[in-house]
């Protein structure tokens, strides 16, 4: 920018007045990603007092199962098995989330837009 003293204080504006509107949906964002930290630390904590055995196999298989995964991806010439680690991971996906193992920061979710013809079916 060869005039920065003219352009930044435009810029300045513009993003005050955007920011302004964004700034509640961004702190209910990050409200709710607290909330889903703590339910999740004090569901492990339960877990693990309530069921230290079942909470240590759990995640002994999480880490298996992501194990596994990571020396397929490196082979990634190796045949496909009958029960894939996708189809693990989907399996003992509830047995994470109730024990309080699961990362919500690193969950993705995905929504779509439904169909129009999708009901006429």
């Amino acid at each position: 920018v060869e005039t920065p003293h003219k352009y930044y204080p435009q810029l300045f504006a513009k993003f005050t007045k955007f920011s302004a509107m964004l700034t509640p949906y961004i702190l209910r964002i990050g409200q709710i990603q607290v909330l889903r930290q703590l339910i999740g630390l004090t569901l492990h904590s339960l877990a693990k007092f309530e069921s230290k055995q079942l909470v240590t196999a759990v995640s002994t298989l999480n880490s298996a199962l992501v194990f596994e995964m990571g020396e397929k991806e490196k082979k990634k010439n190796s045949e496909a098995e009958s029960l894939g680690p996708g189809d693990s991971l989907f399996e003992i996906s509830p047995y994470l989330a109730s024990c309080g193992l699961t990362e919500p920061d690193f969950q993705v979710y995905s929504t779509f837009k439904e169909l129009p013809i999708l009901p006429q079916l």
